[in-house]
């Protein structure tokens, strides 16, 4: 995964050559295939560089031109679209580029020509970038419509600095480490909805599906896509919108597949509908078995998927590795994970995605398909239960409560109270039943294990209902707000800083812009169907998935697996809370009392009670040793 760092003096002072060196040397691992900087006057830009398609190789980044710079970390998948539609002429062509080889920092020109701010309406891929336009004298920022590829920034009032990763920004002697204490708060809650704030109070990012131009003027953002929760498509019959659907995925997942010839593609595989359904219509389409890497738990079994991850090994041709997820702990690889990172991250599992990386690229593959997102795109579905209430359709609502009451072995009575009255039930009335029952707020098991001043300094009890109680009434509105969700921001920048650790590019069919469109316009019985859920993707993959897989209720729990690793950890954790020293976001004897009901129990409040609060101490200590 290249990276890309860039400074625009502010002040009319020029940029300094070895300040920006020293920004793009902190990508240095993002840079195989080599790395470049380009000057002019008040603009100065970086790339490291890694090649994953045939067409980068024929790219020289940043790329120099008399109108134009640009630095870019992109893929462009809509490449035939783009062609037929642009002009790459003498200035939008890199340097001595045939006309069969037009790079993706062509396309990205060329769109900009012919389109101005408005060019990311027309990109579909994994992108951002930087072009500084010589003319307007401005810098026109663009990040992809999820946010898988990160853009971090420093606005300060002598010049602009952006970058990859939040160690690039860092290292600019301009910005400062101070921490947003709010941003602190939203960690600790395990809330990721700040889509342009970071931890630092000098640093921001620019979210996904939004436009950035500096100029003169200031800086300015503007979004350029969302999805449209009032869109339904309507086809002729239900076989149309599975057709539909199959080749919206298979065109998601044949784009991703597009490698340089030295470059080897792998999968993930977990055995879980998302990863097996991209593995297996990967596999379809390539020459050679398809590297996958799973993990495995055998001291584990809850958190176990060894069973469903040999039916698809047997059902087509792979090459597959196994990583024991039960001989790794949350905090072996903490203080690298810290470092890399430069915050504290709200994914706990992040310690067994480190070690497929690693795995993958020990086994020298570069680029990893990945069914993250698989749940969120295309649904499961919940909320056309109570749709039905409001529209009415009780015999419907009676007949899927049934299938999901058989399907499930649930009670009908518990699906109707869980799926069906508490979405109907109003946040107020929520409240007095669980004061009337004796209940626990959900608001105070989630700062019980925080500083009371801070609480109440930020007022996390509202911060935390204002985002966790909102019940949307409808499929398509409730799947709307899931796609919308900052939490897959916050998943993929993660996920991008930890691969790129290991010169790897992960990418994710089921975040295809376009296929995304199609699940949430598609109507709610498609995703939800006879007690099936996720209903369009199970039957779309007829042929192509072992039934095992196709028709499987549920997936393994990785949280078993997570409390049996944290109590390997309780040595170091044990020491760390002993040597607690700046504690002013958190209550040490409550994060101590918890952490001794943990080593009797499984006290499933461990994320919010010592995770979250542990993960932040070793931050601060990571960081203060750092910088002594």
């Amino acid at each position: 995964m290249s990276g890309i760092a860039g400074i625009v003096r502010k002040d009319g002072s020029s940029v300094d050559a070895r300040t920006l060196e020293t920004l793009t040397e902190t990508l240095d691992h993002r840079g195989p295939d080599g790395s470049g900087i380009a000057l002019t006057d008040t603009v100065g830009f970086g790339q490291q560089r890694l090649h994953t398609t045939p067409e980068s190789k024929h790219e020289d980044t940043p790329r120099v031109g008399e109108d134009y710079l640009l630095t870019a970390d992109a893929r462009i998948d809509n490449r035939a679209e783009l062609l037929d539609t642009l002009e790459v002429g003498d200035e939008t062509a890199s340097e001595g580029s045939a006309e069969s080889v037009v790079t993706d920092a062509d396309l990205i020109v060329a769109a900009y020509e012919k389109w101005d701010r408005r060019c990311p309406e027309h990109l579909v891929g994994a992108y951002a970038f930087a072009l500084w336009d010589r003319k307007r004298e401005r810098l026109f920022c663009a990040r992809d419509h999820v946010g898988i590829k990160p853009f971090y920034c420093f606005d300060g009032p002598d010049a602009f600095v952006f970058g990859s990763e939040l160690g690039t920004i860092l290292s600019h002697e301009d910005v400062s480490q101070r921490l947003d204490d709010r941003a602190v708060g939203d960690f600790l809650l395990g809330i990721s909805e700040a889509r342009d704030r970071t931890v630092y109070t000098d640093i921001s990012r620019l979210p996904p599906a939004h436009t950035l131009v500096v100029n003169a003027d200031g800086a300015k953002s503007r979004r350029y896509w969302d999805l449209d929760p009032d869109r339904e498509l309507e086809l002729d019959s239900t076989k149309a919108y599975v057709e539909g659907f199959r080749r919206r995925f298979e065109e998601a997942v044949r784009c991703r597949l597009r490698t340089a010839d030295e470059r080897q593609v792998g999968s993930l595989l977990s055995g879980g509908l998302d990863s097996s359904s991209i593995a297996c219509t990967a596999a379809e389409s390539l020459p050679t078995a398809l590297p996958t890497f799973s993990l495995t738990f055998e001291s584990v079994p809850e958190s176990d998927e060894r069973e469903y991850i040999e039916a698809v090994l047997d059902h087509g041709e792979f090459d597959p590795e196994f990583v024991p997820g039960d001989e790794h702990s949350p905090m072996a690889c903490l203080d690298e994970q810290l470092t890399r990172l430069g915050r504290p991250f709200v994914s706990n599992n992040l310690y067994l995605h480190w070690e497929l990386y690693r795995r993958a690229a020990s086994s020298n593959v570069d680029v990893l398909l990945d069914g993250h997102g698989g749940d969120m795109a295309v649904s499961y579905g919940a909320r056309r239960l109570s749709e039905l209430v409001l529209d009415g359709r009780v015999l419907t609502l009676s007949r899927e409560i049934s299938a999901l009451s058989q399907r499930y072995g649930n009670p009908r009575r518990r699906l109707f109270n869980n799926e069906v009255l508490d979405p109907l039930t109003p946040t107020s009335v929520e409240r007095l039943r669980r004061r009337f029952q004796g209940t626990p707020d959900p608001a105070e098991r989630r700062v019980a294990a925080l500083d009371p001043e801070f609480v109440a300094a930020f007022d996390l009890r509202r911060r935390y209902r204002d985002v966790y109680e909102q019940t949307y009434l409808t499929e398509r509105r409730d799947h709307y707000e899931t796609l919308s969700s900052g939490s897959i921001q916050e998943a993929l920048e993660v996920a991008d800083t930890a691969a790129a650790t290991f010169g790897l590019e992960p990418r994710y069919p089921f975040f295809d812009r376009r296929l995304l469109e199609y699940c949430l316009a598609i109507p709610p019985d498609l995703k939800l169907r006879d007690g099936w859920s996720r209903w369009v993707l199970r039957t779309s993959m007829e042929g192509t998935l072992p039934q095992k897989i196709r028709w499987r209720l549920r997936k393994a729990d990785l949280s078993y697996a997570f409390r049996a690793g944290l109590r390997r950890d309780r040595d170091r954790i044990r020491d760390l809370l002993e040597e607690v020293g700046d504690a002013r976001y958190v209550d040490p004897d409550e994060i101590h009392q918890s952490y001794v009901d943990f080593g009797r129990n499984d006290n499933w409040r461990v994320l919010s009670t010592i995770w979250r609060p542990v993960l932040l101490l070793q931050w601060v200590e990571t960081n203060e040793t750092r910088h002594h």
